[in-house]
């Protein structure tokens, strides 16, 4: 049909042009003797061509509609049946397109109306079926257009459809990313109209098969959070969610990982946390940027922005402790009581260990590292001694004594007595097998020997006015 327009349009502006100048007339007027009608009748099946010259600034389309229906049918309106033919309705648009210079997607009802076009609208039930007809190799859809056909999204093939192009044509992201702004960019509120503005629910009836909750759209509705069931259910799938969830982890997270396939040997300790944390389901691992990643601030702040509080209220039964989430608030350790509490918990409850037996290693292995720096000065021994003030722990007790507490001669002297009496012996009968059993190797080394070794705890005893048991007998 281009093909057909292009040759009526170019023999119409001939004859247009014989007209001006004397040796013809125009269509549906008197013709010259040699004149054919041919031009005139190839308009009437196309008649979007021109009533002017291309040089000529061209009336409004309405003007220029009346004039050709006057000119070809010797009447100022369309004939009977002239809007029912699909031929004159497309060629007849796509010149409304041209003089309105909106693009077809920009057209409106209105348009039509103001342009004399009213007809061409109504037969086809609308601006979009009208130019859905003169465009289809656009592949316009109705949402496209500045207004959507009456009651189009009533039905849910429609609203998938338009929920469905959103996502993955123009947002090209999850489904649990979009929001209610993205539907009113994209033209598609009214699918929120017939959900009540309700976001979830729009996605939820698009992609059924996800199983997208409430919770996972970011907010959820008015009074979701009041029950204590619906924030344990949270809880778990935020647990979930951040121990596998690639589409909830930050740039730091994606890049920590993919450093550890690719040169593991440049990861940082920061590095290493991040990776433990997301591959860990535990709760201790839980922290603020998790709930910022999920989306779930106001579960967090339920609880005073506290993810401890958190996990504490809505798993009881996991008996975690504030100092496992390595999130206790500021001056929690500058209380005696916190840190007592802290170090008998790990030495009963999560080693089952004799406080001896505590090391700086295990102290950072199980969150309270930073604890045992900043108010014991690295040393194992003032923590359990302060812990067990009972028991009167001596540093040479612990399974390994604090770094240059040996060097001290006076240490020594009071480490070999004491182990003189541990094994009931006079300090003068301890071999070098007694005392490299005792742990005490280090002293063995300083002290030049066993002699050496005995001579001091000798010193140490006589200094000290001890019982005489632990002194040499007399000859």
């Amino acid at each position: 049909m281009a093909d057909g327009y292009a040759n009526a349009l170019t023999a119409y502006n001939r004859e247009l042009a014989a007209a001006a100048n004397g040796r013809g007339s125009l269509a549906g007027g008197a013709r010259g003797a040699g004149q054919d009608a041919a031009p005139g009748k190839a308009l009437r099946a196309f008649p979007s061509a021109l009533l002017f010259r291309e040089d000529e600034k061209p009336l409004q389309l309405k003007c220029r509609l009346n004039a050709f229906f006057e000119r070809n049918y010797q009447r100022k309106i369309a004939p009977p049946n002239y809007w029912q033919d699909a031929a004159n309705r497309i060629a007849w648009v796509r010149e409304l397109v041209k003089c309105t210079g909106k693009g077809p997607r920009g057209l409106t009802e209105g348009d039509f109306h103001a342009n004399g076009l009213s007809r061409a609208c109504i037969v086809l039930g609308g601006a979009y079926n009208a130019v859905n007809e003169a465009y289809p190799e656009l592949g316009i859809v109705p949402w496209e257009m500045p207004r959507v056909p009456k009651h189009y999204f009533k039905s849910k093939e429609n609203r998938v459809a338009a929920v469905r192009w959103m996502v993955e044509k123009k947002l090209g992201c999850c489904p649990k990313a979009a929001s209610t702004k993205d539907f009113r960019n994209y033209g598609i509120s009214g699918v929120l109209d017939f959900h009540h503005d309700v976001v979830h629910a729009a996605i939820s009836e698009a992609y059924p098969e996800l199983g997208i909750r409430k919770w996972e759209m970011g907010k959820a509705s008015n009074g979701f959070f009041n029950s204590l069931e619906n924030r344990r259910a949270v809880l778990e799938w935020i647990l979930r969610e951040r121990a596998n969830g690639e589409g909830n982890r930050t740039a730091e997270e994606t890049r920590a990982l993919a450093t550890l396939k690719s040169d593991p040997a440049v990861l940082t300790s920061q590095d290493w946390k991040l990776i433990n944390r997301l591959r860990s389901k535990d709760p201790r691992d839980l922290g603020s940027r998790d709930f910022e990643a999920t989306g779930q601030q106001h579960l967090l702040s339920i609880y005073g922005g506290s993810p401890y509080r958190v996990v504490s209220a809505l798993m009881p039964e996991s008996g975690i402790m504030q100092w496992e989430m390595g999130c206790v608030g500021a001056g929690f350790f500058g209380k005696k009581e916190n840190r007592k509490a802290a170090i008998k918990w790990l030495v009963e409850v999560k080693l089952k260990c004799d406080p001896r037996d505590m090391t700086a290693p295990l102290f950072s292995k199980n969150r309270l590292g930073g604890l045992l720096r900043d108010h014991y000065n690295s040393s194992p021994c003032l923590a359990v001694q302060e812990a067990y003030p009972e028991q009167g722990i001596a540093p040479w007790e612990m399974s390994k004594a604090p770094r240059g507490f040996f060097a001290d001669p006076a240490n020594r002297g009071r480490a070999v007595a004491w182990l003189a009496e541990k094994l009931g012996k006079p300090i003068c009968r301890l071999t070098a097998k007694d005392i490299s059993c005792g742990g005490y190797s280090q002293v063995l080394k300083l002290s030049g020997g066993p002699s050496g070794a005995k001579a001091e705890a000798e010193e140490c005893l006589c200094s000290m006015r001890l019982p005489n048991f632990f002194k040499s007998p007399r000859p």
